[in-house]
């Protein structure tokens, strides 16, 4: 079960309209506090590693995503970090990710959205390094084809009722 929601979706309503889970994936329809709505496909990893997770966020009023992660173990300063993305058939890309104590956000540019959401669905890992911080790789484990695909249409979906 995600045990940090609070803190990755920070400015966040937690109210779901929709929501579906597969294994430690899960998505849910939210509003932000402005009544935006938005799309979360969150990964929760197990109970038994230190609490840690990603947030893939489309808002209704945005044509790319954000990428959050969070480790309750961080104090990072606030400030630029740079934060590298692959997955296992593409090299790296690394991004200007925006620090702030126990999170990162990441906005993930137009041009690669449907690039990142193909590869979703269709690889078995997402490899995520933070050159500049002591931590490891994250390998999280993707294989939930189908909660990639209903992300894609719940964003469609707010995105064409705004």
């Amino acid at each position: 079960m995600i045990r940090f929601l609070s803190k990755a979706l920070l400015f966040m309503t937690v109210a779901p309209c929709m929501a579906a889970s597969h294994g430690d994936w899960s998505l849910s329809r939210i509003a932000a506090p402005s009544g935006t709505p938005v799309c979360v496909l969150l990964h929760s990893h197990s109970a038994d590693l230190p609490v840690r997770n990603i947030a893939i966020k489309g808002f209704a009023n945005r044509d790319f995503l954000v990428v959050t992660m969070y480790k309750e173990a961080w104090q990072l300063d606030k400030g630029e970090t740079p934060v590298s993305i692959a997955f296992e058939d593409s090299p790296a890309i690394t991004f200007a990710g925006h620090a702030d104590g126990p999170v990162i956000d990441m906005d993930l540019r137009r041009d690669l959205t449907a690039e990142m959401m193909i590869s979703l669905a269709k690889n078995a890992a997402l490899i995520i390094r933070f050159p500049s911080l002591p931590e490891g790789a994250w390998v999280v484990p993707l294989q939930e084809p189908e909660l990639s695909s209903a992300f894609v249409q719940c964003w469609r979906q707010v995105r064409a009722a705004r």
